[in-house]
């Protein structure tokens, strides 16, 4: 298994009316989620998330804001290289969402779109992220940075 695919996770949407799991490609123009059958052939086509990177938050928060009813949707996420086990566990765990080994699979995935939207904070950069030792190490501080005029 290529290493890199471990850090790498896919968005999966169901219809509040349906129980069929898709994987999102992308958004259309009424702001719904475009989607694809969880196939490996429509690989090239998914949406990776990257793990370590803030994609994930990035998305959401975008697709909050364009979506006009984000509550039609429910968001799961699964690793790449184990779509299809889990797009059956998941599409079984449908049949019967309130016996509790099922509700545990369900919530194993959900992804909550309001969870992952980030508030703006005003600033560029989130100061919570910042590494504030090695900035000092550098000779940069909270104090120097304060009194620096932009």
């Amino acid at each position: 298994m290529d290493e890199n695919l471990k850090d790498q996770d896919v968005l999966l949407v169901k219809g509040k009316d349906s129980d069929e799991l898709k994987v999102v490609v992308g958004i259309d123009k009424n702001g719904d989620p475009k989607t694809v059958a969880p196939k490996q052939e429509n690989n090239p086509d998914f949406l990776i998330i990257d793990k370590n990177g803030n994609a994930l938050e990035n998305f959401m928060s975008n697709f909050v804001r364009q979506c006009k009813e984000p509550t039609r949707f429910e968001f799961f996420k699964a690793p790449v290289d184990k779509i299809q086990e889990i797009v059956e566990k998941l599409q079984e765990a449908f049949q019967k969402p309130d016996q509790p080994a099922n509700q545990a699979i369900i919530n194993m995935h959900k992804v909550e779109p309001e969870a992952n939207a980030q508030k703006p904070s005003g600033y560029a950069i989130d100061e919570n992220r910042i590494d504030w030792n090695q900035l000092e190490r550098l000779s940069v501080t909270r104090e120097t940075l304060k009194h620096t005029k932009s």
